[in-house]
């Protein structure tokens, strides 16, 4: 009895260990021929280190390519491989590129999360960013996703943080993406709600060249230093951020949802080092240990 006991606690006590240090990863560092289309083949299905997932990655839509070329950032911790989209062409202009995956994973209260980006020509119609969505036929997009954390939104040169079609966030002023360049973008959801319950949720996000996000690494990269930085284009600069605030609302981040990288209007988007944690921003970020 004392045995079964000891055991019972032990099995609590990992269970409450693991939602403590919740965590999604996905490195894209995958054992695939370069150009290997995701999902359709074994070596694409999932990175050799990724983590927190309740599935492996498919292509919904477009072309999903897997990439030798890291999206690497001086600061922070990175591992071989991306993933290449390439948006559907159609006859007088560029569709939809989507890869999608499950997540096996349920946070309550603080998350925080990043990924970070590179695209070719980004049009006034484009939008590109991370989405999470429930399950469903339709392919997901950031009208129809529970959130949806875009650098680029549909006609703006700048991004927005959504949580539903009639709760958006739009960025009115900074510095927009440029072609080639590599982006980080950290983003932190407060105060999500249990299955079933319902809570005031506020959305953050900002968007970071590859210099600012190597300054901030080098200087200390903390959500206070994020929230004093000016918008710009220096390095101690943050290129755009946004803030949003939904009250009393049942939506959050739980296990099932899907993670989408979307991208529309463009023809190449390259997605790399996707992470969320509810331990700490540094977590979220790969920062690299700078004692190591």
């Amino acid at each position: 009895m004392k045995i079964a006991s000891i055991l019972i606690t032990g099995l609590f006590l990992l269970k409450a260990q693991s939602l403590l240090d919740a965590k999604i990863y996905e490195g894209f560092d995958m054992p695939a021929a370069n150009g290997s289309p995701l999902g359709s083949l074994n070596t694409t299905l999932s990175g050799e280190n990724s983590k927190g997932w309740h599935s492996s990655w498919q292509t919904a839509k477009g072309k999903v390519l897997f990439n030798h070329n890291d999206l690497d950032i001086l600061g922070y911790c990175s591992t071989p491989g991306a993933i290449l989209a390439k948006g559907e062409r159609k006859q007088q202009s560029i569709g939809q590129a989507v890869a999608i995956r499950q997540i096996g994973t349920s946070y309550v209260g603080d998350v925080y999360g990043s990924f970070r980006f590179s695209s070719g020509n980004l049009v006034k119609d484009s939008v590109l960013g991370i989405l999470f969505s429930i399950p469903s036929a339709e392919v997901p997009s950031p009208r129809t996703s529970m959130f949806a954390i875009c650098p680029k939104r549909w006609g703006a040169p700048y991004g927005m943080l959504s949580a539903g079609q009639n709760r958006v966030s739009k960025i009115e002023n900074g510095i927009e993406c440029y072609p080639d360049e590599t982006y980080l973008v950290i983003w932190k959801m407060e105060n999500l709600p249990a299955v079933g319950k319902r809570t005031s949720i506020r959305l953050k996000m900002w968007i970071l060249d590859s210099r600012q996000a190597a300054y901030f690494a080098e200087n200390g990269l903390t959500e206070t230093a994020l929230e004093a930085a000016k918008e710009g284009s220096k390095p101690q600069n943050v290129s755009q951020s946004a803030q949003a605030e939904v009250a009393k609302s049942k939506r959050g981040i739980f296990k099932g949802l899907i993670l989408s990288c979307f991208s529309n209007g463009l023809a190449k988007v390259t997605f790399d080092e996707i992470r969320v944690s509810n331990r700490n921003l540094s977590d979220a970020l790969g920062l690299l240990d700078k004692k190591s």
